[in-house]
């Protein structure tokens, strides 16, 4: 099913409408030949549905109609809020001179997008006390808040490369912003080795199937390596606060003690008991002083 996701092999979504339509015309027979399109169910919501499966992402309430093919449908899942380029209507001349992930050199596209990001590992966050945890929403809603990293959950599977290079191609190629080419970049900041992965899978952060947590910092580290990137806008108040937060002398210093002292809920009770033993001790203590007296 992956080769539906390749550039090279996109069909103009006027063409799958009306495959689709023959096909259920004719397995309807005869006798209802002339169902009216609008009783199937939308070809946008199947496809959809797939790409819910492969990919975790969120389906929203309203699919627009001016989506070119499976690629474009699957870019507007992962950002629905991205800028849309005007419809090309049946001209599918766009499509077909459209090069392959494979072929597109990356190497001469733009610069390293490390400029625009300056936030650290997941390892050097949760270092800092920065917790993680699942957003709603798109992927592209990560937001930080009371000391809390929120990301959508990325499922990482056999395809997922494949997904994520043609979605790039794409973007660079076509769109007018550059939300996926941002949020790639952000994740390689974030998963910087195998520990990032292993960090933010026991926060619930990313579901592999199959692979090492090697390959899925190799994944990240690689995929989005050149790429044209102007602006960050869409990211950058979180890594603003991020780096805020971790600049911050008083989480500095509790986040220490947050980790080895308060992690866990026996660690607290166990703290709790020994601060008041301390504290009845020193009572009986000024109770003994004042009784002596």
């Amino acid at each position: 099913m992956m080769e539906m996701m390749l550039l090279e092999n996109q069909l103009p979504f006027f063409v799958i409408d009306r495959l689709y339509w023959f096909v259920r015309c004719s397995n309807n027979f005869n006798a209802k030949s002339n169902t009216e399109w609008k009783d199937f169910p939308p070809t946008r919501e199947l496809v959809s549905a797939f790409f819910k499966k492969v990919t975790d992402v969120n389906i929203p309430p309203n699919i627009p109609e001016n989506l070119d093919h499976f690629v474009d449908l699957l870019r507007f899942l992962y950002n629905p809020k991205s800028k849309r380029k005007e419809s090309t209507g049946n001209d599918c001349r766009e499509i077909f001179s459209t090069p392959s992930a494979s072929h597109l050199d990356v190497e001469s596209m733009g610069n390293d997008c490390s400029e625009f990001f300056s936030t650290r590992s997941a390892t050097h966050l949760h270092a800092a006390g920065v917790k993680f945890g699942r957003a709603k929403g798109s992927p592209m809603d990560i937001e930080f808040t009371k000391g809390v990293l929120k990301i959508h959950r990325l499922l990482i599977q056999e395809g997922t490369e494949i997904i994520f290079r043609n979605l790039l191609a794409f973007e660079q190629l076509h769109c007018p912003d550059e939300s996926i080419t941002a949020y790639l970049c952000f994740l390689d900041k974030l998963i910087d080795t195998p520990s990032d992965v292993d960090l933010l899978k026991e926060a619930g952060v990313i579901r592999s199937i199959g692979g090492s947590n090697e390959d899925v910092c190799k994944l990240f580290n690689n995929i989005w390596r050149n790429a044209n990137l102007t602006s960050s806008a869409q990211f950058s108040p979180a890594c603003e606060d991020l780096n805020a937060y971790c600049g911050t002398p008083w989480n500095k210093c509790m986040a220490p003690l947050k980790r080895e002292y308060l992690s866990t809920p026996w660690k607290v009770m166990g703290i709790t008991a020994g601060f008041s033993v301390l504290i009845l001790t020193f009572i009986q203590a000024v109770c003994s002083i004042l009784t002596a007296d």
